[in-house]
């Protein structure tokens, strides 16, 4: 069941009868009325056979109604996925609501979850979350989030944890990524891990430099069983290179998803020479979102006879430079991806020139596809 924003005041007086034991999932958007949490408790007392419930929109800023939901989901035994939306919890709530979610044995998947004071309660639910595997959070430090892993050194599939603050120059994951390589469960368990910073494109600051750099990413080289891997807005990303991207592809082997994205205005350090270890090593690999110079070569100097990547069908380089001519570039992408068909290019250009260049290519790319 979907219950649109604009349909739940009508809904509230039939509620009993719409809310039954069948239904197993259900989404909810609650406008910022003080009667929407007739409908937040009528859920778990209702539907005591949910499994996924998406609660988004504002939750009702009353503390008691807040806390009685979350007491409510107590007896969901059959919940295993809780995506908070957008919802944001009042300060003051946090280590009760989670002192309510981890009681939750059936509990696999929980999204969205909003930590922006009180850290601290993270430890006292340490061996709570019997069964959760996937979780993402929405901080506003990424310290946070390492005080987080600390203590839960549960055998995650997938995590995400998304940076709420703008700043002058992206966060730097070093801590975050210190605390992932104490969980000994996440090399074989982990699958998948998305670690975003948000950024004003006016930031110029200067980064760190590759050595700090590399010791900053050194911790995910241990995570052999990720299939997708993104990472955008952090300090170091834009100091990656061939080089690394290199490592990064004999360390996973099974990905298939990859986002790297630094400072908008940085140098891009990753060329499209450097994709060719990802040809080799990362078969699966189906789509790319790099920040790459694209200077032409030649892959098949550099790639065994006919070894291609047949997945691969969309590439994201909106945030890239063309540095050669854009018939060299095309033969390349042709080459090592034969299959392409989705070239994401960037919305705003340096000059009538560049854009002519990003068009150009796009529509061969496209065009590659249609005979």
């Amino acid at each position: 069941m979907d219950l649109e924003h604009a349909l739940v005041n009508e809904c509230i007086p039939y509620i009993d009868f719409l809310l039954t034991p069948s239904i197993t999932v259900h989404q909810c958007s609650t406008p910022e009325v003080s009667h929407i949490s007739l409908l937040l408790l009528s859920i778990p007392r209702l539907c005591p056979n949910l499994q996924n419930l998406r609660v988004y929109g504002k939750l009702p800023d009353n503390l008691a109604l807040d806390l009685a939901f979350f007491e409510a989901t107590c007896g969901m035994h059959n919940l295993h996925t809780l995506n908070l939306g957008s919802s944001k919890p009042p300060d003051g709530m946090i280590s009760r609501i989670l002192h309510h979610l981890g009681s939750l044995t059936s509990l696999e998947t929980l999204q969205s979850l909003y930590i922006l004071t009180e850290i601290q309660p993270f430890a006292m639910v340490n061996h709570s979350f019997p069964k959760l595997r996937n979780l993402s959070l929405i901080l506003q430090d990424f310290d946070s989030a390492a005080l987080i892993m600390d203590s839960m050194h549960l055998p995650f599939l997938s995590l995400g944890f998304y940076f709420t603050h703008r700043l002058p120059r992206p966060p730097s994951p070093r801590k975050l990524l210190q605390s992932l390589a104490r969980n000994p469960h996440l090399p074989l368990s982990l699958s998948s891990i998305a670690i975003h910073g948000v950024l004003t494109k006016r930031s110029s600051v200067p980064g760190v430099d590759g050595a700090e750099t590399a010791s900053i990413f050194q911790p995910l080289l241990a995570l052999v069983s990720l299939q997708t891997l993104s990472l955008r807005w952090l300090s170091g990303v834009e100091t990656l290179d061939d080089a690394r991207l290199n490592r990064a592809s004999k360390s996973f082997p099974q990905l298939q998803n990859l986002t790297l994205y630094g400072r908008v205005l940085e140098r891009k350090r990753i060329t499209l020479a450097g994709y060719v270890p990802l040809v080799q090593n990362c078969p699966r690999l189906g789509t790319i979102a790099v920040a790459t110079a694209c200077k032409s070569f030649d892959p098949r100097k550099a790639l065994p006879a006919g070894l291609c990547n047949e997945h691969l069908q969309r590439l994201d380089w909106r945030e890239s430079s063309i540095e050669s001519p854009v018939a060299s570039i095309f033969r390349c992408l042709n080459i090592m991806f034969p299959n392409l068909s989705l070239l994401v290019i960037p919305s705003n250009f340096s000059s009538e020139g560049a854009r002519k260049s990003w068009t150009d290519l796009q529509r061969l790319v496209r065009d590659s596809q249609t005979y």
